[in-house]
């Protein structure tokens, strides 16, 4: 899982900060991203990459599965919440 600020993001900035993220563990060669649906508020990339144990970094590294030679990662919405010393944080 990737948090971001995927509401304030568009598409060509989560590619590029996913495939910055993601080359931290290999050589990423495409980047998709999926909108999210009524049901649930993430949504999802697709990471492919060219090397097999590449993807199999990434799909321990950010806990995603690994479907037809993508890495599928959730990216999830930053929220705020109040701490216990009353200020904001993201969680």
């Amino acid at each position: 899982m990737i948090k971001l600020d995927i509401n304030k993001l568009d598409e060509s900035e989560l590619k590029r900060i996913v495939a910055a993220r993601c080359a931290e563990h290999g050589e990423v060669s495409d980047v998709m991203i999926c909108d999210p649906t009524p049901v649930v508020d993430y949504k999802l990339a697709f990471v492919h990459t060219a090397d097999p144990k590449c993807l199999a970094r990434l799909v321990k590294a950010f806990e995603g599965i690994k479907l037809q030679g993508a890495a599928v990662i959730r990216l999830d919405p930053l929220r705020w919440m109040m701490g216990r010393d009353g200020v904001f944080a993201r969680r």
